[in-house]
């Protein structure tokens, strides 16, 4: 009797705990390639931190025949600036003191992004005090892409992105 229930035990155990793990290994698809596609970083000044960018890079994301994807780099930006003026439209990455470029080149628009609707408190680095926005820049040719935002005063920061080969 003893060995029975021992055994039913251990069997309810090993299997309770097959379903969790499971369930962590097999990932979305869609997670991951946003993790990929995530990166981060800081403009820092004295062990001050001056500013925060998170980005993700979207192309990968979106369906090949997505018109926006084939004529813009399409990223989700968030910002955090130590000294941001109120509001979308003239704080975040529209801030006098800041700008964003792509391999040097300045973003055609950008919009507020809809936290609720594009789910991105799910993102890898949400952040609640960053500012959201989703950024098309033009084109670009290379492999590598370099988004940097940079402060007037305090420097840069610059995060590095590859496309894929069946991107271009």
């Amino acid at each position: 009797m003893k060995k029975a229930l021992f055994f039913l035990i251990t069997l309810f155990l090993i299997t309770g705990c097959e379903t969790k793990v499971t369930g962590v290994l097999h990932q979305n698809e869609t997670q991951i390639t946003i993790m990929k596609n995530t990166q981060r970083g800081q403009i820092i000044n004295s062990l001050d931190t001056i500013a925060m960018i998170n980005a993700t890079y979207l192309n990968p994301i979106l369906k090949l025949n997505d018109k926006d994807a084939k004529e813009y780099e399409i990223f989700v930006v968030g910002v955090y600036n130590n000294d941001d003026i109120k509001g979308y439209e003239k704080g975040g990455i529209h801030n006098p003191n800041y700008s964003l470029t792509l391999n040097n080149s300045n973003y055609e628009k950008a919009k507020k992004a809809d936290i609720a609707k594009m789910q991105l408190a799910n993102y890898p680095f949400y952040n609640p005090w960053m500012k959201y926005y989703i950024v098309y820049f033009p084109k670009v040719d290379t492999n590598t892409m370099n988004l940097t935002y940079s402060n007037k005063v305090f420097g840069k920061t610059t995060l590095t992105f590859k496309k894929s080969i069946n991107q271009k």
